[in-house]
């Protein structure tokens, strides 16, 4: 749920729309879809000793995508998203809203987004197989 609040407070704030740039998850493939895009998913972390910190815990990945043959754009928007996340202190995100699986919604209300920490830097990837460049960028977030 966290990744679906960080794709809102994104479109919130002009970086993309959710379900056509921003993808909670993998950005799908299909002919409908851009080549510019933004994925948001939750990956396994660091370790932690207990359970109580690894609540407060969230590590999030974004994957950049950009449009075929156009690498100085691509970077461009992953700098941006880079230092936007890294300047979220205290956002709270309200009325998140999640897929229920059955062509429904659920609303789990306000997320809280106290702190954004980077695991590194904007990465690099190269390209793909239909030669879009990607990115990624690696962050701790503390609901």
């Amino acid at each position: 749920m966290i990744e679906q609040a960080i794709a809102q407070h994104l479109a919130s704030n002009g970086f993309g729309t959710i379900a056509q740039t921003l993808w909670v998850g993998a950005i799908p493939d299909g002919d409908d879809i851009p080549d510019a895009a933004v994925g948001i998913a939750r990956y396994d972390g660091t370790a932690l000793e207990t359970f109580s910190s690894a609540q407060q815990q969230n590590s999030v990945q974004l994957f950049v995508r950009g449009a075929r043959e156009v690498y100085s754009a691509t970077s461009y928007r992953a700098d941006q998203l880079w230092n936007f996340m890294v300047a979220i202190v205290g956002v709270e995100v309200p009325n998140v809203i999640i897929p229920d699986g059955e062509g429904g919604t659920i609303n789990i209300g306000t997320v809280s987004l106290q702190a954004v920490r980077p695991r590194g830097t904007v990465i690099p990837l190269g390209r793909d197989a239909s030669l879009r460049f990607q990115f990624s960028l690696n962050f701790e977030v503390t609901p």
